[in-house]
């Protein structure tokens, strides 16, 4: 997850405005307030670089990477098999967002009805990261019979 830093908090430094940070504090994004809707991102002493996204795209990007953390219910698995995740997404459609290095280079996220899906590569080749988010249970219910897939369950 991520977090706002207050907009009384931002200060200015080395020419970029820090405005996110993700829970840790070891990922930031900034805005260069020569270039306002120019949004950059780092690790923790990394050099900055250029998202793909503007600033209005990107706000709309971390709120929809926010819903799937946060939402009523939520499964996940650590290590779906490629074939897996093609039947996961098989219902859903890709968002066309830019492309982020957070949580890892590669992350896309899909939905479809009720349903937001992100998968991200994992250091495995051919499986990868994947959170299936929905209002309730009972909209994942078809995923959780997908075989090959080790399914973790939150309920908040």
């Amino acid at each position: 997850m991520t977090s706002m830093i207050s907009p009384e908090q931002i200060r200015t430094t080395g020419g970029k405005a820090i405005f996110m940070v993700d829970a840790t504090g070891d990922w930031r994004w900034c805005i260069d307030p020569n270039e306002p809707d120019s949004v950059f991102d780092a690790e923790l002493y990394e050099p900055w670089e250029r998202s793909t996204e503007q600033l209005p795209e990107f706000l709309v990007h971390n709120t929809v990477k926010e819903f799937i953390y946060g939402a009523s219910a939520k499964m996940w698995t650590l290590n779906a098999p490629g074939e897996a995740v093609k039947e996961i997404l098989s219902p859903l459609e890709e968002v066309a967002f830019g492309a982020w290095n957070w949580p890892a280079p590669g992350c896309r996220i899909f939905m479809g009805g009720d349903t937001l899906a992100q998968i991200s590569p994992t250091h495995h080749k051919d499986f990868w990261e994947v959170d299936v988010a929905t209002p309730n249970f009972a909209d994942l219910s078809p995923f959780e019979k997908i075989s090959g897939v080790d399914w973790q369950k939150r309920e908040a």
